[in-house]
């Protein structure tokens, strides 16, 4: 039994998902500066992940075999968004991010990002399209260190079309 603690100025934590192996935990606790979805590893201890600019608080519920990407979703007082962390890209908002890998969002509002694939190419949540209450599913999500490469060009030839 482990005791994962808590963040900095916080009283909870609660642990919604866990890596292939156990080592790394994510999950959602509060904070001196709100609700903030966090990343516990046994030698780093319970780490905020932050929140997406403009949202007052986080949640992390998915998170990849390696425990390398971890999705869920920033809200604020009118509004929600899904997010995925990696360690390169830090937070990102998923509406945002998604469309730079060629992904067509049109109609789509991502809201919360649930799970995850082991691998971290699969991505399902829930969200609005064309206004109704919908789930989704995002397939051939890059590794970060690809989308790099290709938002530089490096791999234009290999992108893949992806659907929502």
């Amino acid at each position: 039994m482990q005791n994962l603690g808590v963040l900095a100025g916080g009283s909870i934590s609660l642990a919604f998902g866990i890596s292939g192996d156990g080592s790394i935990v994510t999950g959602s606790g509060d904070s001196a500066i709100g609700t903030r979805a966090f990343r516990w590893t046994s030698g780093g201890g319970t780490q905020s992940l932050g929140s997406v600019s403009g949202f007052d608080f986080s949640e992390g519920y998915g998170i990849s075999g390696n425990g390398q990407s971890i999705v869920g979703g920033c809200g604020g007082a009118s509004s929600a968004i899904a997010f995925l962390w990696t360690p390169a890209l830090g937070m990102v908002d998923l509406n945002t991010y998604l469309p730079t890998l060629g992904v067509d969002l049109t109609g789509w509002t991502l809201n919360i990002a649930r799970g995850i694939s082991a691998d971290g190419s699969v991505i399902a949540g829930d969200g609005t399209f064309n206004g109704e209450a919908r789930s989704f599913v995002v397939s051939n999500v890059p590794a970060p260190g690809a989308a790099v490469l290709l938002g530089s060009g490096g791999l234009v030839a290999a992108r893949r079309r992806r659907n929502v």
